[in-house]
């Protein structure tokens, strides 16, 4: 079966799963050609390999899986499952027992859904998730978005899902049934640290459409620049590029870059974001299996590198957020205020498969430039602020106006 793939590097905290190799033309073919006797050994399995592949362990039987395909078939209690839920439940199952939360395989729909996220637009609730210690957990509420006009926040574990309990589902599963079509209504059941009890949270789902930035400068603040980085796609740099145009360099005081609900994105656009502050250095080195490591090193012209910067981080700043955090605060270019990140450091693979389906693969995890590894640690800020539930309903940011008066002290040294 011949694949075509289009390959793209990620490091964002959604995920998908594992190439297809087992299962392709076989999928067809009546399974009640595949005959055996019980207690044989191990053997080839006609129509499935002429031989079995090198990757395959010889002492794996794939007569089991065609048999337990064949009983699903002729005895299930529901008649109408079909050839093609079956076969992408078992290449999700493939990739699910890695256990990994960022490997992941998507079905042609979800892929297509995924794609359309990339772009920056779909219909849903607004906000990125994972899986963190065997639950449901709310990486970041995109901004402006239903997500986060219900109240919803960085770390809230989902323990129901229209009262399906979400212990043990999957991603992709879960992925599925929060989307659906603007105007409709999901419940969620959540428990947020600090509550006694979960609560159910009622979020209208709309057409989302995610800024790529947001760059302003604050009025009783001239020269400060507050620049926030919603998600890393391929327009950050270019827009950032654009607002710099209007503006005269040397009016730039300090720049306030506010990575706070940042899920990730490409890992380009990150080493490009640092590249404004730093040259021709380290930013973040993968590493793989077998010991193979690749760095990747910033690039272009630091048009910001000797302007006081402070980087806002918090619980659902992840990935490329912290790479760029993490690469900031290890050359002391920036100073990191907030509270601890997400800490997803691994690297994701995407693959579009041949059948339109997709494939997010762990195949790497990252390190900033001084050698610290992020995965499930996260960046620590050189200064901890908290910003409240109380903060929030009550319109305050004691972490934006810590980072205006660090910024205004460096104004004076």
């Amino acid at each position: 079966m011949q694949e075509t793939k289009s390959y793209k590097r990620f490091i964002v905290p959604v995920v998908v799963g594992i190439i297809i190799f087992l299962f392709g033309y076989a999928i067809g073919q009546d399974t009640s050609e595949i005959s055996g006797q019980e207690n044989q050994p191990p053997r080839e399995v006609s129509g499935l390999f002429s031989s079995s592949p090198d990757f395959i362990n010889q002492t794996i039987d794939f007569q089991l899986f065609w048999d337990v395909w064949k009983t699903v078939k002729e005895e299930y209690i529901e008649e109408t499952i079909s050839d093609e839920d079956l076969f992408y439940g078992a290449v999700s199952g493939l990739v699910q027992s890695l256990d990994d939360p960022y490997s992941v395989h998507f079905d042609p729909d979800l892929t297509n859904e995924f794609n359309r996220d990339l772009e920056g637009v779909f219909e849903g609730v607004g906000m990125e998730i994972s899986i963190k210690k065997d639950r449901l957990t709310i990486v970041a509420p995109l901004p402006g978005t239903p997500a986060e006009q219900a109240g919803l926040r960085p770390g809230d574990i989902v323990l129901q899902i229209d009262g399906q309990d979400t212990f043990d589902l999957r991603l992709d599963e879960a992925v599925r049934l929060i989307r659906g079509p603007k105007g409709s209504t999901v419940v969620l059941n959540v428990f947020s640290v600090g509550d006694e009890e979960a609560r159910d949270v009622s979020v209208n789902r709309a057409t989302i459409q995610v800024p790529s930035i947001t760059w302003n400068t604050p009025e009783e603040e001239p020269g400060i620049i507050h620049l926030e980085i919603h998600q890393f796609n391929e327009k950050v740099v270019p827009e950032i590029r654009k607002s710099l145009s209007e503006i005269p360099k040397e009016s730039i005081k300090g720049i306030v870059l506010d990575l706070r609900n940042n899920p990730g994105g490409f890992l380009e656009t990150a080493v490009e974001v640092s590249s404004l502050w730093v040259e021709d250095v380290l930013i973040v080195e993968q590493k793989a299996r077998n010991g193979f490591s690749q760095k990747h090193n910033a690039h272009g012209t630091a048009y910001f590198k000797d302007i006081p910067t402070v980087v806002l981080i918090n619980q659902g700043s992840a990935s490329a957020s912290e790479i760029v955090a993490g690469a900031l605060q290890d050359y002391n270019k920036a100073t990191v205020i907030g509270m601890k990140s997400f800490g997803k450091g691994s690297v994701q693979d995407y693959q579009i498969l041949s059948d339109s389906s997709s494939l997010k693969l762990t195949v790497a995890k990252w390190f900033t430039p001084n050698g610290r590894s992020i995965n499930e640690e996260g960046i620590d800020p050189d200064k901890e602020i908290e910003r409240t539930p109380e903060d929030y309903d009550e319109d305050k940011d004691p972490q934006f106006d810590a980072s205006i008066e660090m910024l205004k002290e460096l104004f004076l040294e």
